[in-house]
């Protein structure tokens, strides 16, 4: 059995996947990047991206807890993503945050993460 089959996934996670499915993209989730850098001589990294479309170097990170002093934005946790994002920009993925709330409120912030994903695929 594959480890990510038993993960469970927040509902901003499964609201995400499956936006992404129904506009047919190709994704993994939590796709460990930094094997691209071992090679390279940097120190081995565990960094995960929350959603990736390999074959166009594309990832998508989901930042929660935006409301109850989660982990992305107590110091040490925005530190660390901070370390992640650059390593990842190093590897050549261009990353995008995604705050939670463009996926749990039915708003005007949810028809512009529609637009936003339908610009980065379209190349704008």
């Amino acid at each position: 059995m594959n480890i990510k089959e038993l993960k469970y996934y927040s509902s901003c996670e499964e609201s995400f996947a499956d936006i992404l499915r129904k506009h047919g993209i190709k994704f993994e989730r939590e796709y460990m990047f930094h094997k691209f850098y071992v090679e390279q001589g940097e120190k081995y990294r565990r960094y995960r991206l929350d959603f990736a479309l390999v074959d166009r170097m594309i990832a998508f990170e989901l930042e929660g807890g935006l409301w109850t002093s989660g982990r992305h934005i107590r110091p040490k946790g925005y530190i660390e993503d901070c370390k992640k994002y650059n390593l990842a920009a190093r590897c050549g993925w261009s990353l995008y945050r995604i705050p939670s709330d463009w996926l749990t409120k039915l708003d005007q912030s949810h028809i512009d993460l529609l637009a936003f994903l339908d610009d980065i695929l379209r190349g704008k």
